[in-house]
């Protein structure tokens, strides 16, 4: 093309006041220079959301999470509290399993145990505590356990410090992680591991370390939530 008149071609166009539909590619361009095929682009779509269509996910953290029902408050199960009913005038109950639910059967699932509060001694002659020893350490402490004492699945939260005061005990195992663990199902109760109990000291009016169970999945149809 003589680029004199193509040159004059476009001065005219700006000179009407249509320069937003001269040779914008928006509008559809066609070439046909050099004899080859037509070049036609119709230009960025402005198609609108299809409403059908997923809503996007924002992971600004690019954490790669996944969002499943288990975080969903309504897929979970609380199964109530359960802590030691030993007392000063009764220190061998710190020995006895406390069940929940009454010692009937959970089912298999993935479970969370959260410290509550409660604390107790290990000796008079020592402070506030909850766990004794770590599970590697020799286990001292409480322990969730199955149909006996032998049947330990996991220790509970909280920490191995003493305390001197008996709400600085509990405000330091109030910040111990929950402890998170699966289990195959059956009887599931609260144990201290501990020898011998007669030198212990019960938690009073404070009472002793108790601990909030909850199944991360739906509950049985034969179990009310707590």
């Amino acid at each position: 093309m003589d680029r004199t008149i193509a040159a004059a071609g476009l001065m005219a166009c700006a000179a009407a006041g249509i320069a937003a539909g001269c040779g914008s590619r928006a509008q559809g361009f066609t070439s046909s220079t050099g004899g080859g095929e037509a070049d036609t682009d119709a230009g960025p779509s402005s198609r609108a959301p299809d409403a059908s269509e997923p809503a996007p996910v924002d992971d600004a953290g690019q954490s790669g999470f996944h969002q499943t029902a288990i975080n969903d408050a309504a897929t979970t199960c609380g199964l109530g509290s359960a802590g030691s009913f030993a007392t000063n005038q009764d220190l061998n109950l710190f020995g006895q399993i406390v069940y929940y639910e009454d010692g009937g059967a959970l089912p298999p699932g993935h479970y969370e145990a959260k410290y509550l509060g409660g604390c107790m001694k290990y000796d008079f002659l020592f402070n506030w505590q909850v766990q004794a020893s770590w599970a590697d350490a020799g286990g001292g402490g409480f322990w969730f356990v199955g149909d006996t004492s032998n049947d330990r699945i996991v220790m509970a939260p909280g920490v191995t410090m003493s305390f001197a005061d008996f709400d600085a005990c509990v405000a330091a195992n109030l910040t111990a992680p929950p402890e998170d663990f699966e289990f195959d199902g059956g009887k599931l109760g609260v144990w201290l591991n501990d020898n011998p109990y007669s030198d212990n000291v019960a938690g009073g009016d404070g009472g002793n370390p108790s601990w909030q169970l909850t199944l991360l999945g739906s509950c049985p149809p034969d179990i009310v939530p707590q």
